[in-house]
């Protein structure tokens, strides 16, 4: 391996009699005339620089000079490659949306980076004013990532990636693991940015390597996830502590929670004009919505968004039975029925957060990548397919398979606690409305 560090011109030292190098590591090949080529191969870690040289000289053996000029292309930087900085920005450019919400573009792109941080250590610490982030915990350095080739996405950048997820020693891709769940998740979101659709409408003015090894690198083997409801003990004793809370809207978070199945993105974004008559009783409808704004005439300002607009996971629209004891609460509040005075990132972190944490500590997982509410789920449908059968449970999960509710969500449960049991009264059969067939509106 001949890869090396180019010296930093000596005016920009520290100190005249210490030599300083460029971060990345450099390497030199030669083309059918003997002519010398020196090119960056952007890694700042030796091993994965020298891989990527070995790379480029296999390229040489199997395809001669034209073999050259295409292992070299990645390396040329931005004078012909998008950058990753290039990629998003056009990625979130608005004018076409390709995914439903602005947040999961978002999400992808920094799942990009992180695969890439990953890969090449490319770490810092944060800093101050970072939401949701202690200062000094380690990040990502967006700033560094952005100056990268996009050259740099291969498979064995994926292998770098798996390698140090794995612990940075021995790469295991035959063990189902289930961390390797999570590990997975990281790069699908991450290939997303360059989904067929984000490539047709959003990188097509873009330089763009080849992109087979980085797209199509098999994923890890990993451990199916199984549904975890609450025990009886658990159950009982969350209620108790829920009903004993100071913070009433945190208790009503995890009433809602706990008596509908609902996800917490539902929950984060639950409106009064959610809430509809059904029968005798009240009940939350969750579809897609479209944004309405009021029109001058209606006496608001031009613009104003009246109803907010949502897009659910999945496909299947579904109505959620209200207890007769939180009808008057719901429906007592104006717009968004969690902290109606609240900001969207607030109340989101009051769902995802605060009361995430709050259960974890006494379900247990609290610091861990563990499931919370998410338990809650789990337990709302094992609870309802051991009550009253498979389609309550997928109804009250919103799926369109019921296969995806017994393989991940619902479990049989050989005995529900009284309390599960009358708190879920409402999920009887009668009380159950499906809306199949309905179009999002």
């Amino acid at each position: 391996m001949s890869v090396f560090k180019l010296r930093r011109p000596k005016s920009q030292w520290a100190s005249a009699e210490v030599p300083e190098f460029y971060e990345t590591y450099y390497m030199k090949l030669h083309g059918p005339d003997g002519k010398q080529v020196l090119r960056n191969t952007h890694a700042t870690d030796k091993a994965l620089a020298g891989k990527i040289e070995a790379a480029a000289r296999r390229k040489i053996r199997e395809e001669s000079w034209q073999g050259l000029l295409d292992a070299l292309e990645p390396t040329k930087a931005r004078r012909t490659l998008a950058t990753l900085g290039d990629i998003e920005t056009a990625y979130l450019l608005e004018g076409v949306q390709i995914v439903k919400q602005d947040k999961a573009a978002r999400d992808n792109v920094a799942s990009l980076f992180r695969v890439v941080a990953w890969a090449q250590g490319l770490w810092t610490a944060a800093g101050e004013g970072m939401k949701g982030i202690k200062p000094g915990t380690r990040v990502h350095d967006a700033a560094r990532i952005r100056k990268l080739s996009s050259g740099v996405l291969t498979g064995e950048l994926v292998r770098a990636y798996f390698r140090e997820r794995q612990g940075g020693k021995e790469l295991d891709v035959s063990s189902r693991k289930a961390e390797n769940r999570s590990i997975n998740s990281t790069l699908n979101h991450a290939r997303q940015v360059f989904s067929k659709r984000a490539r047709a409408y959003k990188l097509g003015k873009l330089q763009l390597p080849d992109l087979d090894g980085f797209m199509q690198e098999p994923m890890l083997p990993a451990a199916e996830s199984e549904a975890q409801p609450l025990t009886g003990p658990e159950w009982d004793a969350m209620v108790k502590a829920a009903g004993k809370l100071a913070d009433r809207e945190l208790a009503l978070v995890n009433q809602l929670l706990r008596v509908t199945g609902m996800r917490s993105a539902e929950l984060v974004a639950l409106h009064e004009s959610w809430l509809v008559q059904e029968g005798k009783g009240w009940a939350i409808e969750i579809r897609d919505r479209k944004e309405k704004r009021a029109k001058p005439e209606e006496g608001e300002k031009e613009g104003k968004v009246l109803l907010p607009g949502f897009s659910q996971k999945g496909v299947k629209n579904r109505k959620v039975p209200v207890p007769v004891d939180l009808v008057a609460t719901l429906r007592s509040r104006k717009g968004f029925l969690i902290g109606p005075k609240m900001t969207m990132t607030d109340r989101s972190d009051l769902v995802n957060r605060t009361h995430n944490a709050w259960l974890k500590g006494m379900i247990g997982g609290l610091g861990e990548k563990t499931q919370g509410n998410h338990r809650l789920r789990d337990t709302v449908c094992s609870a309802l397919w051991s009550l009253y059968g498979p389609s309550t449970a997928q109804e009250a999960a919103g799926h369109v398979d019921p296969k995806t509710t017994s393989k991940h969500y619902a479990k049989r449960m050989a005995t529900v606690p009284a309390g599960m049991v009358k708190e879920l009264e409402p999920w009887a059969p009668g009380n159950v409305v499906p809306m199949r067939g309905r179009k999002a509106g």
